[in-house]
């Protein structure tokens, strides 16, 4: 759950369902940005819900997510795949474990990847 960070989440047993969305801006271009190559650029929506919790199914409380996303595509140094995205993903369901409260901040997540 991307909108809360790792700590708030525990016990032995785990579910997860996400959905995203995708929707190609640029397609198949060649912009030169310095030693990158520019070729596709994608911007998502993502939702998750789901919850870690430790005993009986009845400590199952249920946590959403939500995020926006957004990847470039493309080639740098000698042809060699390059990908980088930038993720925002905030909380939907506020709660708090001892003193720290979760939810009510805005998580931003980069990735520099070689190959989608």
């Amino acid at each position: 759950m991307r909108g809360y960070p790792f700590y708030s989440i525990e016990g032995n047993r785990l579910t997860l369902a996400s959905v995203s969305l995708r929707i190609p801006l640029v397609q198949q271009k060649h912009f030169a940005i310095g030693p990158f190559i520019l070729q596709n650029i994608v911007i998502g929506a993502i939702g998750q819900f789901g919850d870690a919790w430790s005993g009986s199914l009845d400590n199952f409380k249920g946590k959403r997510s939500a995020g926006i996303q957004i990847r470039f595509g493309g080639f740098s140094f000698y042809n060699y795949p390059t990908g980088i995205a930038v993720e925002v993903h905030k909380g939907l369901d506020k709660f708090s474990i001892g003193k720290n409260a979760y939810g009510e901040d805005f998580k931003t997540y980069f990735t520099l990847m070689f190959g989608f």
